[in-house]
């Protein structure tokens, strides 16, 4: 480690989420409800798009939209949290929901999924400046197999809004996140469980502009280590790896030429 740099956050005042299921085929509309609103969007709003089974029919596919508030400490957190949230409830795409839960008061500790260590996960993802590739995915989804859990979402604009500059590695290089999450514990879904993601992972390349170094399986796809970072930051990272290990004694895939 050169150097290192730490920004400590005040806590959160408030965290609230509202949420939305539609109908399949009402999706391609909720894709292009926040697209035309993507200029208006509140940073302090956080616009997930997944894909699910019905609660009731397993069999059934159904699109669900989970928004969530983040509000600072202040005089009354909650009900700004509260307002930031009820744009959507007053709108059509609440309107159109077939079930809907809103306003609903979150545990900011639990704000960051942790999985459960006794199984096995694979994962990946891509940045896009196009959030249809959700309707490719969708194509995906359909054919998964019935005993493999499955999330998957599209990060509408993607709110992880870390700050840029040049001596920042992470290379955010799409307007949007999808990414795609396996989780299981029986062991005979080991082999139907990579192929299944490499199904998802083929139907959304045509769409890929980059991938997030952290949610993807660099044992399985080392080629996509260098897909996380723009040409500029992974030369710089090249760089100092031939200055500071040019033998490659750290095991990383970062920097790596070949």
């Amino acid at each position: 480690v050169l150097s290192m740099r730490v920004r400590l956050f005040e806590p959160l005042g408030a965290y609230m989420a509202s949420s939305y299921t539609l109908p399949l085929e009402a999706l391609p509309e909720a894709i292009g409800y926040f697209d035309e609103r993507r200029a208006e969007q509140d940073p302090r709003v956080s616009i997930s798009i997944g894909l699910r089974p019905d609660s009731e029919r397993p069999a059934t596919t159904v699109a669900g939209v989970r928004l969530a508030a983040f509000a600072d400490q202040g005089s009354d957190p909650a009900a700004e949290a509260r307002s930031l949230l009820a744009l959507y409830a007053n709108g059509e795409l609440a309107r159109s929901a077939t079930e809907k839960s809103e306003f609903i008061p979150q545990d900011v500790d639990k704000y960051m999924f942790t999985r459960d260590p006794s199984g096995s996960t694979h994962t990946d993802n891509i940045y896009t400046d196009d959030a249809s590739s959700l309707l490719a995915a969708l194509e995906v989804f359909s054919t998964r197999p019935e005993d493999l859990p499955v999330r998957l979402s599209l990060s509408h604009n993607q709110q992880y809004k870390l700050p840029h500059s040049d001596d920042i590695s992470y290379s955010p290089l799409g307007r949007h996140f999808l990414s795609v999450y396996a989780d299981w514990r029986d062991s005979s879904l080991d082999r139907v469980a990579y192929e299944w993601v490499d199904e998802f992972s083929a139907a959304v390349a045509p769409y890929r502009q980059g991938h997030y170094l952290n949610q993807i399986d660099t044992g399985v796809y080392p080629e996509k280590v260098r897909q996380s970072f723009s040409a500029t930051k992974w030369n710089r990272l090249t760089d100092i790896r031939r200055a500071y290990d040019p033998e490659n004694r750290f095991f990383t895939w970062v920097g790596l030429e070949t």
